[in-house]
């Protein structure tokens, strides 16, 4: 969820942050929204995934955040 209408942009990868290839995987919605959902398909069940995402308001201020999972 933002405060501002914005895109949403996903990045992840299994590769650490800081390694080549990195967030090497993405999807995105150019979609002006509040609130942002997209989903992730194929995954590797027990594998850890890194994932960053983005979202740019229409002003063109990015706001991006960090976070992993399994």
């Amino acid at each position: 969820t933002t405060t501002d209408y914005a895109d949403s942009v996903v990045e992840y990868s299994t590769i650490e942050p800081g390694q080549a290839g990195e967030y090497n995987l993405s999807k995105s919605n150019s979609d002006k929204v509040l609130n942002h959902r997209i989903y992730l398909n194929n995954l590797t069940p027990a594998t850890l995934y890194y994932l960053r995402t983005k979202s740019t308001n229409l002003n063109g201020e990015t706001v991006v955040s960090t976070s992993e999972f399994t």
